[in-house]
């Protein structure tokens, strides 16, 4: 088996599908088995334990898991729920516990949405903004504003899908002085303008 990775920064939420958290298999359940789960689910989720195959670990340290009297008192159970709910989840498939106690929660990706794979992509968009010679997404769009030269309500227009908030002080700013009609430069000329306050 795999060593688990350690993770430095651990994961601070967790992701639920609320359709089937009310609707779905897991409401047919017992009330303490829904709540052992949210709670394991949580541990998992501080825990900086995660295995190759993407489950998470909730143990001590390498082949030393809590005990179940360690699980009861952290999460406020008695022993007969925590047995209870760890043995049902265990036959449901969502978890498993090995010799040690060590629980895995088995389809992590479904409850945590994996930051690496975010940063990667960030990563992956960030470079290619950069591959086309461009520093932040500002200068990008400004630079297809000027190639395409559009009128002055799409750059408008744009502002207000792209940063509402911008959209918004700009429009209070040039108070005004952006009617339809304007031309491309004279709007450039007057969001420069503003940018420059």
């Amino acid at each position: 088996m795999a060593k688990a990775k350690y993770l430095k920064n651990r994961m601070v939420w967790f992701r639920t599908y609320v359709d089937k958290w009310l609707r779905g298999k897991i409401r047919k359940e017992k009330s303490v088995t829904r709540s052992v789960l949210h709670d394991i689910v949580t541990m998992a989720a501080d825990s900086p334990y995660e295995n190759p195959d993407g489950s998470r670990d909730i143990k001590v340290a390498d082949n030393v898991g809590y005990s179940n009297q360690q699980f009861c008192n952290i999460l406020n159970f008695s022993m007969e729920e925590w047995l209870f709910g760890t043995n049902r989840l265990e036959k449901m498939g969502t978890i498993a516990i090995d010799d040690n106690n060590i629980i895995k929660v088995i389809h992590w990706h479904k409850y945590q949405t994996p930051y690496q794979r975010v940063k990667k992509a960030q990563k992956e968009y960030r470079d290619k903004l950069r591959d086309a010679g461009y520093r932040t997404m500002g200068e990008a769009i400004a630079k297809t504003f000027a190639e395409q030269k559009p009128d002055a309500r799409s750059i408008f227009d744009t502002l207000k899908f792209l940063n509402p908030s911008l959209h918004e002080d700009l429009k209070k700013n040039l108070n005004g002085k952006f009617p339809k009609g304007h031309g491309f430069d004279e709007a450039k000329k007057l969001f420069d303008d503003w940018r420059k306050q």
